[in-house]
């Protein structure tokens, strides 16, 4: 696991380098006196999720057919598409999910969004990878780099859906910060 942490520290730290390089070089140690190439001031120059993420994200019923899904990302310009019934965050369907689907000759007109994405939700057996509002971009950056995704899902302080924050918002969140 610690192997693991420092690989992800590693990866971060050199995505940070060539986003804000006025930070390279500076070095935290770790419990074990391990030196780690993160770069700690950077953490409170990045500006808050709320500032940054996306208020109105491609979002799409349950019920509808992957058609929905392909036309929602092209719309707005994403890599996933939040799933929901109701006021109920249901899952997640990236851009890969349904580029597997279109490679395989599949007709997205008749599929059923259901049938094909990663069901999540706030709370419960199987929560989306999510973060609030008032953490900091580099947070967010953070937790897609070790979950391996490229968009979490926002919440506000009761626990309801707010948006999305993807992964080049939080860059730019930290350039700007």
């Amino acid at each position: 696991m610690t192997n693991l942490y420092l690989t992800v520290l590693g990866v971060l730290s050199r995505a940070y380098e060539n986003v804000m390089p006025e930070c390279a070089g500076e070095t935290i140690s770790s419990a074990s006196g391990n030196k780690l190439d993160l770069m700690n001031n950077a953490v409170e120059m990045t500006r808050t999720v709320e500032e940054i993420m996306d208020r109105e994200p491609a979002v799409v019923g349950y019920d509808e057919m992957l058609g929905s899904v392909f036309d929602k990302m092209i719309e707005k310009s994403q890599t996933a598409v939040v799933v929901r019934e109701g006021s109920s965050i249901m899952g997640l369907i990236t851009a890969s999910d349904l580029a597997r689907f279109i490679i395989q000759g599949q007709d997205l007109s008749k599929a059923n969004i259901r049938d094909f994405m990663t069901f999540c939700s706030l709370s419960g057996p199987t929560p989306c990878i999510q973060i609030r509002l008032d953490d900091s971009a580099y947070n967010a950056l953070n937790l897609m780099v070790i979950w391996g995704v490229d968009m979490v899902v926002v919440y506000d302080k009761n626990g309801e859906f707010a948006g999305t924050i993807n992964i080049l918002q939080a860059l730019k969140g930290l350039k700007q910060g």
